[in-house]
């Protein structure tokens, strides 16, 4: 996003350690401004180890710093200053999760959109999320945090569990079969728009869901076209 001239901000907690001044000096080189409040943020850098091939993969995760970041760590400005604010794997910020309604609805009021995309729970609990739905403009995950969170078994019942409870646009990815968006019409019934990916020879799928996140957000913002953004994101997403 901050490649595409847009003003970007990264507000998360980056420890001490080598970890973190490689975390530092790699947004420093993609100019992603870095909240520098943060470094009241205690602790070694956050790592995950990820067990990939064309497979199932595993993630070994030691969260760090992360997982002391709360809501007393936050610096509200820059989210009073936003035209969107990303929450990027909810179900990895154990201390902020309390803090977060208050903060985005913070956000939602001084006119703000959001958007969140879940991150797979470990704990398996799959809650906390009610009091944020209803703040999202887009909701953005994929088929098996979808079927987890709404107890469903297909997506399109998934989708319009999330509608019900709120949300403006839900947005599922679907790996390689591409990505799917759903929203309530003027008569509240639910439509969908579907986007396929091209194919290729995937190798290593780690990073597609965010890239796909990035490249839908970015395309959404700049055009607000539902179907432009899906394209890209799956673009950006396949390419990863």
């Amino acid at each position: 996003i901050s490649a595409q001239n847009l003003q970007c901000r990264l507000i998360t907690a980056i420890g001490s350690g080598p970890f973190g001044e490689f975390a530092r000096n790699s947004l420093k080189q993609r100019c992603v401004r870095i909240d520098h409040t943060l470094k009241k943020v205690r602790g070694e850098q956050g790592s995950c180890v990820v067990i990939t091939g064309r497979g199932k993969r595993g993630f070994l995760t030691y969260r760090g710093a992360s997982g002391a970041f709360d809501g007393s760590n936050f610096n509200l400005d820059f989210v009073r200053r936003g035209d969107h604010v990303h929450v990027a794997g909810f179900f990895n910020m154990e201390s902020l999760i309390n803090d977060l309604p208050k903060i985005l609805k913070e956000a939602r009021t001084r006119g703000a959109t959001l958007s969140l995309t879940p991150q797979y729970d470990a704990s398996e609990k799959w809650g906390g999320l009610d009091k944020i739905y209803p703040l999202l403009a887009h909701l953005i995950l994929n088929e098996t945090e979808a079927m987890k969170l709404a107890s469903s078994i297909e997506n399109a019942g998934a989708a319009e569990y999330f509608l019900r409870k709120g949300v403006e646009n839900v947005v599922i990815t679907r790996g390689e079969l591409g990505a799917s968006l759903y929203r309530f019409n003027r008569s509240k019934d639910v439509v969908d728009f579907h986007q396929k990916c091209r194919s290729v020879d995937s190798v290593d799928s780690t990073g597609a869901g965010d890239a796909f996140s990035a490249g839908f957000l970015l395309f959404w913002m700049i055009h607000r076209n539902f179907e432009l953004a899906l394209q890209w994101g799956c673009a950006y997403g396949t390419a990863a």
